[in-house]
């Protein structure tokens, strides 16, 4: 559909176009109603779809496909308990059909019941085992539970798995499990989905942007302003993602014309966006550090004050750890190493790999005299950053600081 809701559900958690199967012989009218809605559906009417679903329903008490399709209606127009009546009152009428199994589990996803929705899932991929879109919402609901345990990874990824077997070319089933992968740093194997996903659809945006947010922790900036412009190009050079992610880019390259061209078009589309304040508060950041290289520290202060002060009016709507990692990142610049630790600290309770965090804590810790423990987080960052090109420079002064102080640590 064409408003925002209904746009996340189509691109993230598929809601297969309306069906036209017969199971118990329903009229020839309904049948006929029923198609005719179908058509409407497709066409985003969902007024007229509602209309001939419930025509077809009438004249056909036990048609299951008008029935099924009603659900998907009602999903659609948000009214989830009528919704959940007519998936139901499809099953009723047939057992082996699966699509109102997942049109249920894509009803309870909605409502943030992920476990009643991954039952439903499942029980639609027993129905027909090569659904594929059933095992892609399999997926993506136990995606969404391995942000609370990360036992479901292994089922989130065979669910994806049995989706691109079921159907090659399902791309978001790519894309997801690029996601997945990316999640648990396994990032060649997020790269291989993510290029696989755009053979199959080359418009969507979405994989272009993950695409360039792989590209940027590997510390490939220009491959990742190509994948940006791929991205910008796809969405009609419209989107919000786009244009901070265009500027996160410029602002890194120091061309602060053209980073300030993409903040404004962001700000056109969403004035009070958090990732913009995000992205305002990284430019006055730069702006201090590119100071302070020219001129000295003291004429640099007043502008990482602006920083640290823009990035703590996120710590509400963005508590991220870069938020607190650049937090601590500004005051270690103006020798404040104590507050420096305290956002360290937080960036490393929301993420304990967060490498940005625990090399900036572990350097800290040791210009305060902290050697044990300084080296003890020093050689956990050498662990975690192993395979993350974008943090080799670091790698390299952790390296260093070992070899100086002749300390060993085995990663």
């Amino acid at each position: 559909m064409k408003t925002l809701v209904f746009a996340i559900l189509i691109s993230f958690f598929t809601l297969p176009f309306a069906q036209a199967r017969y199971q118990v012989r329903p009229l020839d009218q309904a049948i006929l109603h029923n198609n005719k809605g179908v058509g409407y559906l497709n066409q985003q009417n969902l007024k007229k779809a509602l209309h001939e679903f419930k025509i077809a329903a009438e004249l056909s008490p036990e048609y299951s496909d008008a029935w099924n399709n009603l659900c998907l209606t009602y999903i659609y127009l948000k009214q989830y308990q009528k919704a959940e009546e007519s998936c139901l009152t499809s099953i009723k009428y047939d057992k082996k059909f699966a699509s109102p199994y997942n049109h249920l589990a894509t009803l309870y996803y909605t409502l943030g019941d992920y476990e009643k929705a991954a039952s439903w899932a499942k029980k639609a991929v027993k129905k027909e085992k090569f659904f594929a879109d059933a095992h892609y919402n399999h997926g993506l609901i136990y995606a969404k539970l391995v942000d609370k345990d990360s036992k479901y990874y292994e089922e989130a990824e065979q669910s994806f798995r049995h989706a691109i077997e079921a159907d090659p070319r399902h791309y978001l089933a790519h894309y997801e499990l690029g996601n997945l992968y990316k999640k648990q740093k396994r990032y060649e194997e997020a790269m291989i989905r993510y290029k696989s996903a755009l053979e199959i659809q080359p418009s969507a945006a979405q994989v272009w942007r993950a695409l360039a947010d792989l590209y940027k922790l590997e510390g490939r900036f220009e491959k990742a302003e190509f994948a940006l412009n791929k991205a910008m190009a796809a969405s009609g050079g419209k989107g919000l993602d786009n244009h901070l992610s265009l500027a996160e880019f410029y602002i890194r390259e120091n061309n602060f014309t053209l980073a300030r061209r993409e903040l404004d078009k962001a700000r056109a589309n969403d004035p009070n966006n958090p990732n913009l304040a995000f992205q305002e508060a990284y430019f006055k950041l730069v702006e201090a550090e590119n100071t302070r290289a020219q001129k000295g520290v003291e004429a640099a202060q007043s502008l990482y004050q602006q920083a640290i002060n823009a990035f703590q009016n996120l710590e509400s709507t963005l508590p991220t750890p870069n938020v607190y990692y650049n937090i601590g990142y500004l005051y270690s610049r103006v020798n404040n190493f104590r507050q420096a630790l305290v956002y360290f600290e937080k960036a490393l309770a929301k993420d304990p790999e967060h490498a940005d965090s625990l090399f900036s804590y572990a350097v800290v810790e040791l210009s305060l005299g902290e050697e044990k423990k300084g080296f003890k987080d020093l050689c956990q960052f050498l662990k975690i950053s192993k395979d993350q090109l974008a943090q080799e420079t670091k790698r390299q002064i952790a390296k260093g600081l070992f070899q100086q102080h002749k300390k060993s640590c085995s990663y």
